[in-house]
């Protein structure tokens, strides 16, 4: 829960537990007992009702324990869950997302046909999944379910099933073109972008040099970069 007695909040509990599935992956002992915690989350799977169509918000709550389930790496069998979900019907182009990621988690075939048939490219070439401003409904800003999630699901996505260094790479450079005043809208959103894309940053062999410019032909390599110039001059940026 958000606080000591507070009712459990999802998102915050698998937060927690990825945070000791990593601790444990560097060497670090937790003491968290996965194979209990696999059996709770299939318990509570089970026990949902999935039977109302427009019952959005449990189908978002299924699809993530789903999600959750599998990153414990349990031996449990996730492919007979799915099809119970089906029954709601996605209400945004996040909930289509997350079902489709919680369709790769199970181990059943995706069309990523479709995934990217439901991407937008930015316009300088990012690419990211998320509804146009005007359009988009009240959750956009919800930190759990907003466009930085859709893609980040997204990201993941292609990145389990391979050959897309392309699309990876577009969607890495959106990360950094929405990073506006020197961070990202909060410190959930900063720490999901990071874990998510830093490992295919920091493969083995990349190098990645400083950032540079040149202004006018003059070269900048330290910024914030200010400079005073007529009105009339021309300005070249490169």
């Amino acid at each position: 829960g958000w606080w000591n007695r507070s009712d459990t909040e999802l998102w915050i509990s698998t937060q927690v537990v990825e945070a000791m599935l990593m601790a444990e992956q560097d060497g670090f002992r937790t003491d968290l007992d996965k194979a209990a915690l696999a059996d709770r989350l299939i318990v509570n799977i089970n026990r949902m009702d999935l039977s109302d169509a427009d019952n959005v918000a449990a189908k978002r709550r299924f699809n993530n324990l789903l999600l959750l389930a599998r990153e414990l790496g349990t031996d449990i069998k996730l492919d007979e869950f799915i099809s119970r979900g089906e029954k709601v019907k996605d209400a945004s182009l996040y909930d289509r997302v997350l079902s489709m990621s919680a369709r790769q988690a199970a181990g059943a075939k995706i069309d990523m046909d479709s995934l990217m048939g439901w991407s937008s490219s930015s316009a300088i070439g990012g690419l990211y999944w998320g509804e146009t401003p005007k359009l988009a409904p009240l959750w956009r800003w919800n930190p759990q379910v907003n466009n930085v999630q859709a893609t980040l699901l997204a990201y993941r996505m292609l990145r389990d099933e391979g050959w897309h260094e392309t699309e990876l790479e577009r969607i890495r450079n959106y990360f950094f073109e929405i990073r506006k005043g020197g961070s990202w809208t909060n410190t959930y959103e900063a720490t999901r972008i990071m874990e998510t894309i830093m490992p295919d940053m920091l493969k083995e062999g990349e190098k990645y040099a400083g950032v540079t410019a040149e202004i006018n032909g003059k070269r900048v390599s330290e910024f914030p970069y200010t400079a005073t110039l007529e009105s009339t001059e021309r300005v070249s940026v490169r």
